[in-house]
């Protein structure tokens, strides 16, 4: 068969999926039938009727349980995974036809996004279904140390499962319907916004552009998220914390010797006094001053109108420091460079 009859054949019984080696052999080919009795097979690849024939296109997997012998290829097969590059084989009318090389390219800035993460202390990961020589030259081509290959979809949720076990919190990050249960087990799913509508409702965040830089982002704004929302905790609580105490007249029974004493109360001017002496002769005269207006203020009761404007001033400075988030936040340095 000619290189345009066999892409033909391939890329019709492929227009049935989504998968992103699908689309690219769809795009090669020319002049495409719709097929017949269409099935994809997960991890494996896809079998339609083309033609009346039965087309199988996919892995060795899908080859050896049709009884498909490609022995004669695996050196041109090994060659092209040597090169980074996917391997999938194609069977026409129970005969093996042809061999095609895929070179998936890399996203835009993933080299940069992989390498910010590796310097925020993060452990990335890549899980691929390719055999173990591609996934090996891409991994290291893009600077990631640990890779799993030849992973069935339904294998990639146990591998989530598996770094939980070892007290790990995952984020996954996926475009494919073969990620969609990946993305609901871990702990944080992220969906690249140009994949599968399944992907894109099982993740919990969604990268519009496409960009993924945008993961590195994300996981710095959640990071100033968690710490305004302890500080927000903490102007909420400082007014009541303060001044509840004194609204109930604790102050009163801390600061005099009882109730009818015009003086302070003795450990109020022995604080107040060995503060004082620590500051010499002016500290020495300071220090009952001080003492005594302490008393003065402790012995004042709090107005209901200066209670009611601590308790607004709280929400507002609640609000405030919220809003200082989206005022003041800046992406990391490189995701504004651009490229």
């Amino acid at each position: 068969m000619s290189r345009e009859e066999i892409l033909r054949i391939t890329g019709s019984a492929e227009r049935g999926s989504e998968h992103p080696l699908s689309v690219a052999i769809v795009k090669a080919a020319a002049n495409t039938v719709e097929p017949k009795d269409f099935q994809a097979i997960p991890g494996k690849g896809v079998r339609a009727i083309v033609a009346d024939k039965l087309v199988l296109v996919g892995n060795e997997a899908l080859m050896a349980e049709n009884n498909l012998d490609f022995k004669a290829q695996m050196g041109e097969s090994e060659r092209l995974q040597d090169e980074a590059k996917t391997v999938i084989y194609a069977a026409y009318d129970g005969k093996p036809i042809a061999v095609l090389a895929l070179a998936d390219t890399l996203k835009d800035y993933a080299l940069e996004a992989i390498a910010e993460l590796k310097r925020m202390k993060k452990e990335v990961i890549m899980i691929t279904g390719d055999n173990e020589k591609t996934a090996a030259a891409i991994s290291k081509k893009i600077g990631i140390d640990k890779y799993f290959a030849k992973v069935l979809p339904q294998n990639k949720e146990q591998i989530i499962e598996g770094l939980q076990k070892e007290g790990k919190i995952v984020a996954m990050v996926g475009d494919g319907i073969n990620d969609s249960p990946a993305l609901a087990k871990s702990d944080l799913g992220i969906a690249v916004g140009s994949g599968t509508d399944v992907a894109i409702e099982t993740g919990d965040i969604i990268l519009i552009k496409d960009d993924l830089r945008d993961v590195v982002t994300a996981i710095d704004l959640s990071k100033r998220t968690i710490w305004k929302i302890w500080e927000n905790f903490f102007w909420a609580f400082i007014y009541n914390v303060v001044a509840i105490p004194v609204a109930g007249g604790l102050h009163l029974l801390l600061t005099l010797s009882d109730l009818t004493n015009s003086t302070p109360a003795p450990w109020v001017l022995s604080v107040f006094n060995s503060l004082g002496g620590t500051f010499g002769a002016k500290g020495a005269i300071a220090g009952p001053f001080l003492a005594q207006l302490f008393l003065n203020l402790s012995k004042s009761s709090l107005r209901p109108e200066i209670a009611g404007f601590a308790m607004a001033f709280s929400s507002v400075s609640v609000v405030m420091n919220s809003l200082l988030l989206g005022w003041l936040y800046r992406k990391p340095k490189f995701a504004r460079e651009k490229k």
